[in-house]
């Protein structure tokens, strides 16, 4: 099976590829949602944690990282890297406090850059933001009878703001119901 190890010196490279870095394939996976991208990361942060790449040891990694920086994690359950498991269990605050968390650490904004332009840009392109059109970054999620928005605001007066919706059940359609909330 694969393994991670030196290669012997009669070895025959078939091909090498590099991958571009991880920054870019981030910016990837949170512009157009590329769920693939975020199950290979999820495995990968598990490797760097534990050295095993596997969902259990990125979940475990993940959970780790939320419990160090105190973000609160109330009815969280983690079952994939892309949350598309019907399972899957995660907080408004817990998105919020992760989105926070980074603008406060500074980490060149890392996020914020990283997520399309409300109104304007990849899975949020479609969206009608009216008063905060181009001021919205964020990342929106949908699975059945599920919808959330999260992400920050460029407000008029105090600056920017980050928010974190999700609804579950909705009757109508809660996108719109989302866009509303934050215009």
């Amino acid at each position: 099976g694969p393994a991670v190890a030196e290669a012997p010196l009669d070895t025959i490279v078939l091909w090498d590829h590099r991958s571009a870095p991880l920054r870019v394939l981030e910016g990837h996976m949170l512009f157009v949602s590329d769920n693939h991208y975020a199950e290979q990361l999820l495995r990968s942060v598990g490797r760097e944690g534990t050295g095993v790449a596997t969902d259990r040891s990125g979940i475990a990694t993940e959970l780790r990282f939320l419990s160090e920086r105190g973000i609160p994690t109330p009815g969280l359950k983690l079952s994939d890297g892309s949350g598309l498991a019907p399972d899957n269990r995660v907080a408004a605050i817990t998105l919020a406090r992760v989105l926070s968390d980074d603008e406060v650490r500074g980490a060149d904004r890392s996020i914020y850059l990283l997520l399309p332009l409300g109104g304007r840009q990849g899975t949020l392109r479609e969206y009608d933001f009216t008063t905060a059109l181009g001021r919205v970054r964020a990342k929106s999620g949908h699975i059945t009878g599920v919808a959330s928005l999260a992400g920050y605001i460029n407000t008029l007066h105090h600056g920017r703001v980050v928010f974190a919706f999700s609804i579950n059940g909705s009757p109508g359609d809660p996108d719109a119901a989302i866009v509303r909330a934050v215009n």
